[in-house]
């Protein structure tokens, strides 16, 4: 398990020219999964055509057996700072800038940071890394207001969270380690650096200069298995290569089948008795993206699976804090704290140095209408689009006691409205939208907006009568992504299985577009699952996992392990898609790396028929939501 921070500094070397050979001076034959790193090292800075060409040419050079060597030279360089701080790239004045080195030894110790240095996450304020001039940024061990609401890069441009109360701030319980007993807050796998999520980057980093002590690394929620060896070498693999976590969810005592047991070295038996987030229970390991945990108050369901309730949020962290920070209780005054923070801050994308040749800018300029300023506001318009809970009635807070959180004279909203997306409208027009300049990017977003809201998707036959409300075999992004400027659904209710979960859906899409490799390469990793309905009293032992035609094999039963219903099985809400630049890798588990490969996933998988140029524009524009 190679750390991306290593693929990244042998993919500047090799643009830079640098030819690297096997120690045996021959090419080696390429497995899918080195050729997928190969594929990462070479082709991670580039973007839209020029990208899928690259990935295209290594993956030729794949078959002439030439990555395997360049991947085992990635693995041999050696560093103790987090490189992943020194040799990213950041925006500048007209575009990214980025540094490179070409020597493959240390450049020093990361042993706490320098006097008078920012503290690079609000962990280090937590384990108390800074120092000195740093120190007092945090407010003796307390992330500061300027910490957490400033302005952040991410993979795209800058991202920024905000809030309308000045009452949260760095002493809300969502930063407070005490809050359970295995030293992680709320705040360790949701860093206001990384959108309010965690990048595979800062995972690698504090990895790398912690050797594997920070917070982070807990065998009960980041382990591949909770019973693993912590000092073993891949102990936390899935966590480092796809910034997953472990959720031990038990099987509903009504649902309507069973699962195949299964034990493994890797991820041990399954369902596990053994599972220190569930005593006394049977579990299943399902490995998901911590998802951003600001911007809930847009949020009709909550959590992947929908196993949590929006109006009764204070449950919701009280389970959390059990089952990952390994609480044993949680009061009620410091469960609705953390809750408070996750409704009333905001997140968004605010600045694009992506789209065109030297980006969009600021995603409020001309008449735009992209940024947290607009956002925010959003949160208090009347005319909001109205959110549904599991009632169907319009959504609140009960616990905490915060009152409604959708207005009573909010805007229903139309599943497939051609105009769900207008915040970028005002760039559909501009002048001087040529090759050059900020307008050509801003154009690019605004085309990408409306093959948002306009494509025709192609319902592939096993989706056909299974995407709630939907007729027919056509369909459009804002069929699942619904909301006017938000982009999730509505509807408590909604949730889709759209295949990233199967290894048989991703393997059979790959086999047509070659560039889905990699995401399969990571579904791959994952565990898979076999659910055979209970109306086949036929045992695994004897029958195995595809001999009743109902049987469902499946990486993550999703909301099936909330409903117990097999019908259920891989299903997951449409998440909320602003500020998405900041939320890599995407879908459930992670198994997308860039948006580029998401774009290519839906692409081939609902048959959109996207030219080069399209899917640039489309890129763009999530990037940029």
């Amino acid at each position: 398990m190679k750390p991306r921070w290593m693929l990244a500094v042998l993919g500047s070397l090799l643009v830079a020219g640098f030819t690297i050979a096997s120690s045996a001076g021959a090419a080696e034959p390429c497995s899918r999964r080195s050729c997928t790193r190969a594929i990462a090292a070479q082709c991670f800075h580039l973007r839209g055509p020029a990208r899928r060409q690259c990935r295209r040419r290594v993956r030729g050079e794949c078959e002439a057996g030439v990555c395997d060597a360049a991947v085992s030279a990635a693995a041999s360089v050696q560093r103790t700072l987090p490189v992943g701080q020194l040799y990213r790239s950041f925006p500048d004045d007209t575009g990214r800038i980025g540094s490179t080195s070409t020597l493959g030894s240390p450049i020093g110790p990361a042993q706490g940071l320098p006097d008078g240095a920012p503290c690079t996450f609000n962990r280090d304020c937590i384990s108390g890394k800074c120092r000195g001039g740093a120190h007092k940024q945090c407010q003796g061990g307390v992330p500061s207001p300027g910490q957490i609401f400033r302005v952040f890069p991410d993979d795209s441009g800058l991202i920024r969270s905000a809030t309308a109360l000045r009452s949260l701030n760095g002493h809300n319980k969502f930063f407070d380690p005490g809050l359970g007993t295995n030293g992680q807050a709320c705040v360790t796998c949701h860093q206001p650096g990384d959108g309010f999520t965690i990048h595979v980057e800062s995972i690698d980093d504090a990895f790398t200069a912690s050797n594997g002590q920070d917070p982070l690394f807990r065998t009960n929620d980041t382990a591949d298995r909770p019973d693993a060896d912590p000092s073993a070498p891949d102990a936390f693999a899935l966590f480092l290569e796809s910034g997953i976590i472990r959720i031990g969810k038990t099987i509903p005592a009504t649902a309507d089948f069973t699962v195949e047991p299964q034990e493994t070295p890797r991820f041990g038996p399954l369902p596990n008795a053994n599972d220190p987030q569930a005593p006394g229970g049977v579990t299943l390991s399902l490995f998901r993206r911590p998802l951003v945990n600001t911007n809930v108050r847009f949020d009709s369901s909550v959590l992947w699976d929908g196993r949590a309730n929006i109006t009764n949020m204070r449950t919701q962290v009280k389970n959390a804090a059990k089952g990952l920070l390994l609480a044993s209780s949680v009061s009620d005054a410091d469960a609705d704290d953390v809750a408070t923070f996750m409704l009333k801050v905001f997140t968004d994308q605010v600045s694009d140095a992506a789209a065109g040749t030297i980006g969009a800018g600021n995603l409020a300029a001309r008449g735009a209408k992209g940024g947290i300023v607009d956002l925010l506001a959003l949160s208090f318009d009347s005319a909001a689009p109205c959110f549904l809970d599991s009632q169907g009635l319009l959504t609140q807070s009960v616990t905490p006691p915060l009152g409604p959180l959708t207005p009573s004279t909010c805007t229903p909203v139309i599943p497939g409205n051609p105009r769900t997306v207008t915040i970028f409208d005002a760039w559909a027009n501009l002048p001087n939208g040529g090759s050059n300049g900020r307008n050509a990017g801003r154009a690019s977003i605004a085309r990408g907006q409306q093959i948002f809201n306009t494509a025709i998707l192609h319902v592939p036959p096993d989706l056909v009568g299974n995407i709630p409300g939907l007729t027919g075999t056509v369909a459009h992004c804002v069929t699942c992504h619904a909301t006017d400027n938000i982009g999730n659904n509505p509807d408590a209710t909604f949730f889709v299985r759209i295949g990233t979960d199967s290894v048989d859906v991703v393997s059979g899409l790959a086999a047509q577009d070659p560039q889905l490799n990699d995401l399969l390469d990571h579904v791959e990793e994952l565990p898979e699952y076999c659910l055979r309905p209970k109306s086949d009293p036929t045992p695994f032992s004897t029958a195995p996992c595809g001999t009743d035609p109902g049987d469902v094999k499946t990486t993550d039963p999703g909301r099936a392990m909330v409903t117990g219903k097999i019908a259920d099985a891989g299903k997951f809400k449409p998440p909320i898609l602003r500020g998405l630049a900041a939320r890599s890798p995407y879908f459930h588990a992670g198994v997308a790396h860039e948006i580029d490969l998401v774009v290519d996933f839906y692409n081939a998988r609902f048959q959109i028929g996207l030219t080069d140029q399209e899917h640039t524009d489309l890129v763009n524009f999530l990037e940029a939501f």
